[in-house]
């Protein structure tokens, strides 16, 4: 889902709720401040210990790095083909 679609469901969302502050489960599955954050991730979060959450954090700091490392080598490959 790109960025445009993301802030169009978002603010579809948004328009149908009657409460300004608590949106239970908004259009991506959780629940939303008024402000747009996502309430039940922190609860998420807190739920596990430090221990856990330093090791999760490790796994999407990784899987991150590799997604870049595609992104950097799929660029040269279509630099190398049109130049």
């Amino acid at each position: 889902m790109d960025e445009q679609e993301y802030q169009r469901r978002l603010a579809a969302f948004m328009a149908e709720r009657s409460d300004p502050v608590r949106y239970p489960l908004g259009p991506f599955g959780g629940e939303y401040s008024e402000s747009g954050v996502d309430i039940s991730l922190i609860r998420h979060m807190l739920s596990m210990t430090p221990l856990e959450r330093v090791i999760q954090m490790e796994q999407r700091a990784r899987e991150t790095l590799q997604l870049m490392e595609h992104v950097r080598k799929s660029r040269e490959i279509g630099t190398r083909s049109t130049g």
